[in-house]
């Protein structure tokens, strides 16, 4: 399998009237013209996050509680099988509002891109004729910056908090979503709207409010129930929202049409998986859909049929009567009871084992209920027979099999008649790459085209994936000696896991100094450093060698990130700490430092990984060795200003102004960095008690 860039052009000014049913290798279709008969619907997209089919009420499940889902579901149609396009939300929600399929879209994985502005988008079609359009989402992964606010009014990803649960994601609760959602829709009027609600809670790690997660996380069938209870959560939030709908349906008169759905699943450590985005079972990529229209006579109708989450978005657009610009992956979803295509294919593929460990990639598809995935060993499985996916049927020289494979082929290699679209490079602050680190996302696309042979099957490494998560977690919740020794234990088995050496690098950073074999530490950054330069391996090798008390070896890791990035804060910070220390060249020191304050005062954002405060004491320390006393003052002041207990800053500053010449402000600020430096022993309380004596107080 290849990964097939697209190129970029301008996108389409005007829609293409003329309709077509299919084209060739059944993928893409225009639809008819808009006539005076459309219905103005108010249209609710509604999406939950990482949410599996089969934990649904109205798919079958008895344990959960879904109620908002099944009262739904009894009042509309159950698509009973749904593809998702990726197991990863980024692709998933782009597919979902282009009808395109991810290498089309050009959005394969988080963050490695933003939404090229040449697709037409769902809400900006309807925005064209009349729809208000808003949006609320509830994980930084969906923020704005990556593009799906196309054609919005108002995309409301405000809000996004560090949670303290098990992996520490940036999100928001489901009730801060729909408060958001209910606002838009008052604020809005009697005006005609498309809205988008996008829950993330179903996502791990599992944190239903008001419930002690940790009785259930003592087993697997634990964590299950948390999941659950996370859904049924997220479903009572739904209520709230169909509520408010209602209401205005009622008020307006205008029909409503409400599409619930999810952007993929998750595997709950089915097939060696804790979570989703590595393999593609249907754990994953079945999604529920669930869809009411309030004009539609047909009630608690079920089809069977395989359909694609592609579909939604050519056929929200059909029910207004909506051609698309052009043509697309998606069709329009079968009516229950309809004939459908038996021989249509559904595409379906992962990219992230490829960014997050070098491995290979995974695409498929299926036809009716089988199902064939290309992968280094290639699977085949018959879904009727075998749903869970345990029996791989997959044989050299099967005509069935083959038949799959060419299909796959037909769907990868069929040129649409749309613009060529890629996803357009993303240039991520270090504070969003903090945010995307918290949700387990941080990806990189470094290759284009990538030969399967040679990689490495996902499915032999979900024993590293599950190593890798742990020590993810067991960062987050600072247990460094355990989270080294599941790393270590990666890169025993993959010396060049890449994933592994940037946690090794965010451990290392933030707890370095209880790392207890911290000389295999450093050699682990060594050898990753003589592979593949990297500024933030060289921040985190001089932050070892810090704790080590080797400061030669500091200054070398510390300036060889300033070489490898001369806009790396914590680099340029350190290395002119270490050039002052070290008695070594100042001016180069100062022109660092200075550069430090330059970069945080035109981003305050950056201070998470610089200091305000310690970046002006470091400044000030550099020129006060130059005896440039009067020139340190301001910048010790802001220090103390900007933390009022930094007991070093106040000695600096009375050191200050004792060289100065004011004996009695000095000592005011001499005594006052001694009481808050208390009893610790370091050179400076001393020559400051020394000083005090010599003032006389």
């Amino acid at each position: 399998m290849k990964i097939k860039t697209i190129a970029r052009s301008g996108k389409s000014a005007t829609w293409l009237i003329i309709a077509f049913l299919l084209v060739a290798a059944g993928v893409g279709y225009y639809f008819y013209s808009q006539t005076s008969a459309a219905p103005q619907y108010n249209i609710l997209l509604v999406t939950f996050d990482t949410t599996r089919a089969d934990r649904i009420g109205c798919y079958g499940h008895t344990e959960g509680r879904t109620p908002t889902i099944d009262s739904l579901a009894k009042s509309g149609i159950v698509y009973e099988h749904c593809i998702a396009p990726s197991p990863i939300t980024q692709p998933s929600h782009s597919t979902l509002l282009t009808g395109l399929y991810p290498f089309r879209h050009g959005i394969r994985d988080n963050s490695v891109g933003t939404l090229s502005p040449n697709v037409e988008t769902l809400p900006e079609i309807l925005k064209g004729i009349g729809y208000k359009t808003g949006a609320a989402v509830g994980a930084f992964v969906l923020d704005s910056k990556f593009g799906l606010d196309q054609g919005f009014d108002n995309y409301d990803d405000d809000g996004m908090q560090d949670s303290a649960t098990n992996f520490g994601f940036a999100e928001r609760i489901a009730s801060d979503v729909t408060d958001a959602a209910i606002d838009w829709l008052k604020a809005n009027g009697d005006d005609k709207f498309f809205f988008w609600a996008h829950y993330f809670d179903p996502h791990a790690g599992y944190s239903p409010p008001g419930v002690n997660r940790e009785p259930y996380l003592t087993s697997q069938a634990g964590v299950r129930k948390l999941y659950d209870l996370e859904i049924t959560y997220t479903d009572a939030q739904l209520a709230r929202l169909l509520n408010h709908v209602k209401s205005i349906e009622t008020k307006t008169g205008r029909p409503t049409l409400v599409v619930i759905t999810s952007d993929h699943g998750e595997s709950l450590q089915n097939h060696g998986e804790p979570s989703h985005g590595m393999l593609v079972y249907e754990d994953t990529v079945h999604v529920p859909l669930v869809i009411y229209d309030s004009l539609n006579p047909e009630r608690g109708k079920r089809v069977p049929h395989s359909v694609a989450l592609a579909d939604v978005m050519p056929t929200i657009l059909d029910r207004v009567k909506l051609p698309v610009p052009y043509e697309i992956d998606g069709r329009l979803l079968p009516a229950p009871g309809q004939d459908v295509d038996p021989e249509r294919a559904i595409y379906f593929e992962t990219i992230m084992p490829y960014t997050n460990y070098g491995w290979s990639p995974l695409e498929g598809v299926t036809i009716g209920r089988k199902k064939f995935i290309r992968a280094p060993r290639p699977e085949f499985y018959d879904l009727e027979s075998d749903p869970k996916e345990l029996n791989n049927l997959y044989k050299e020289n099967d005509s069935d099999i083959e038949e799959l494979a060419y299909s796959l082929d037909d769907i990868k290699e069929a040129q649409l008649n749309h613009p060529n679209i890629t996803a357009e490079e993303l240039a991520l602050d270090e504070h969003d790459l903090r945010k995307l680190m918290s949700l387990g996302y941080l990806a990189s696309l470094d290759k284009a085209e990538l030969d399967d042979e040679n990689l490495r099957d996902p499915k032999d490494g979900m024993h590293l994936h599950r190593l890798q998560l742990r020590s993810m977690s067991l960062i987050s919740k600072g247990m460094a000696e355990r989270a080294f020794e599941d790393i270590d234990a990666i890169l025993t088995e993959e010396p060049d896991n890449e994933k592994a050496f940037e946690n090794l690098v965010r451990l290392a950073k933030e707890f370095g100094n209880r790392i207890p074999p911290l000389d295999k530490a450093i050699g682990l950054i060594r050898r990753k450093l003589e592979k593949k330069p990297d500024a933030d391996a060289a921040v985190a090798l001089g932050m070892l060698y810090e704790h080590q008390k080797n400061d030669p070896a500091a200054l070398t890791a510390f300036s060889k990130a300033v070489e490898l990035d001369g806009e790396n804060l914590a680099a340029l910070n350190n290395s002119a700490f270490y050039l002052f220390k070290l008695d070594g060249d100042l001016e180069l020191a100062q022109s660092r430092s200075e550069k430090v304050i330059s970069l945080l005062d035109a981003d305050e954002q950056l201070r998470e990984s610089v200091p305000a405060g310690k970046a002006r004491h470091t400044l000030a320390c550099i020129l006060m060795a130059q005896d440039k006393n009067e020139e340190a003052v301001p910048y010790l002041q802001a220090a103390t200003k900007l933390v009022p207990d930094f007991a070093a800053a106040f000695y600096q500053l009375g050191l200050a102004r004792y060289k100065l010449g004011e004996t009695k402000m000095a000592g005011k600020l001499l005594k006052h960095a001694v009481e808050l430096a208390e009893d610790s022993d370091t050179d400076w309380l001393r020559d400051a008690k020394s000083r005090l004596t010599e003032i006389g107080n």
